[in-house]
């Protein structure tokens, strides 16, 4: 008995230390979020010169968040709530489930054709995969916001609102190629201007194209 009594215990507290854990890493991703929104160049720069795991982390939560609003976004710009019905999810239970995949896909795909495509480029160079991730992941911070700005274009009924929100997320997605060219200057360390607009033009070019073979598969990234 009192060895089953010592294993729960054990339990319990290992169950404690990971709630711990998860909110610590919640407040340290919203206080970097936020020296980010202060200075994002200066943010990313810590980032990938600090090269901490804790960084990657905070990167997969911030992933997980632009998830779950592209999940929002698929089920209110499909009506989704209108349809649940038993008849319906049986006959376009396929359907719905492959629609689904294809979205919350996107910016795990746009992270990582970056991601590789970085880590590719300068692999003599010895970088890591990890800060790469991260630092493209928090590069595209404005592509999170504008999934956002999406659900509410959607809610609303406003022409005038959907105008504004519309016009904003295409801001959001400029923010965030800029951000791009910081990023790669950071993954190269370039003092050369015209290396990095080369580079920049070659790797958002291959950016591009890998976009195109995924939109033959159904899957859009941007």
């Amino acid at each position: 008995m009192s060895d089953n009594n010592e294993n729960i215990d054990n339990l319990k507290t290992k169950d404690t230390s990971k709630n711990t854990n998860i909110k610590k890493d919640a407040i340290a991703t919203k206080n970097l979020l936020i020296d980010f929104f202060k200075n994002p160049i200066s943010t990313i720069n810590k980032i990938y010169n600090f090269n901490d795991n804790k960084f990657f982390n905070y990167s997969i939560i911030l992933l997980i968040t632009w998830i779950l609003i592209i999940f929002i976004n698929y089920i209110f710009s499909n009506n989704i709530f209108n349809l649940l019905s038993i008849n319906s999810i049986l006959s376009n239970s396929a359907s719905f489930l492959l629609g689904i995949a294809k979205n919350i896909i996107q910016p795990i795909a746009i992270v990582l054709v970056l991601t590789t495509i970085l880590f590719i480029m300068c692999k003599n160079e010895k970088k890591s995969f990890k800060s790469i991730f991260s630092i493209v992941t928090f590069a595209s911070i404005p592509k999170i916001i504008a999934s956002i700005a999406f659900i509410l274009t959607i809610i609303s009924n406003n022409m005038t609102l959907y105008s504004i929100l519309s016009s904003f997320s295409s801001f959001c997605y400029m923010i965030s190629i800029i951000l791009y060219y910081f990023v790669i200057k950071t993954t190269f360390n370039y003092e050369n201007d015209l290396k990095l607009f080369k580079s920049f033009t070659v790797i958002i070019g291959i950016f591009y194209i890998a976009k195109f073979i995924l939109s033959l598969l159904g899957i859009t990234i941007y």
